[in-house]
């Protein structure tokens, strides 16, 4: 396996192994750690980690190791408003040119969205969201939407974590796909209204439902 390769892995698995809760804010990584963990040396596992902190998702702790960066309620907040900014832009210019062939890879992506729906893997819902969003985005042939749309999504990611999770442990099945359905639909209408209001109440939708459950969170953490 090339280099290249190698910290592409690195960098993916732990990306993974955080979102599915593997380690949490207490948690610091080390570089032994991962280097006994993927077997690979110590030049992928440092690339990677250093791309995980780049990326704003881990922080260096000097003389430890590496640890989550700490996420407030708020930074996931502002983060949502920008993503409802670009997407609703983006949606401006792709909306009154989208093709079959687009409409297409949407629905390939709610039919896999479909196929994963009772499944419990946080990694996997969030991934396949993101991926339906960036692909909406991209449509619009602005490459920088859809760039900081990919960063915005990564810094949501810590939101995904608790929405899912604590949905599962509730014993919720949130239906993560109907906003896309409704959006596919509409979108086929050619209502750019009503598009424009199903693509807003799905950003909306993720950010409620990550107050309730960081309330629900800290309602634990007050009691014990």
């Amino acid at each position: 396996m090339e280099a290249s390769a190698k910290t592409d892995m690195v960098y993916q698995s732990i990306f993974e192994d955080i979102i599915r809760n593997v380690y949490d804010d207490n948690s610091i990584l080390t570089e032994k750690m991962m280097i006994d963990k993927y077997n690979v040396s110590r030049s992928p596992v440092r690339e990677a980690l250093l791309r995980l902190c780049s990326e704003d998702i881990l922080q260096s702790v000097p003389r430890m190791g590496y640890r989550l960066t700490p996420v407030s309620l708020k930074n996931i907040l502002d983060a949502g408003a920008l993503r409802m900014i670009i997407e609703l832009s983006a949606m401006d210019i792709y909306f009154p040119s989208l093709k079959e062939k687009e409409l297409e890879k949407l629905e390939e992506l709610y039919k896999d969205g479909e196929k994963i729906a009772n499944e419990h893997d946080a990694y996997i819902h969030w991934a396949l969201n993101k991926e339906f969003h960036l692909t909406l985005c991209s449509f619009s042939g602005n490459k920088y939407y859809t760039k900081t749309l990919d960063q915005l999504m990564k810094a949501c990611f810590r939101g995904a974590n608790q929405y899912y999770g604590q949905s599962w442990k509730q014993g919720l099945h949130r239906e993560d796909m109907r906003w896309h359905r409704r959006l596919i639909d509409a979108i086929r209408e050619r209502n750019k209204k009503k598009a424009a209001e199903i693509l807003t109440a799905d950003i909306d939708d993720y950010l409620v439902a990550f107050k309730d459950v960081k309330t629900f969170s800290q309602s634990l953490h007050a009691g014990e």
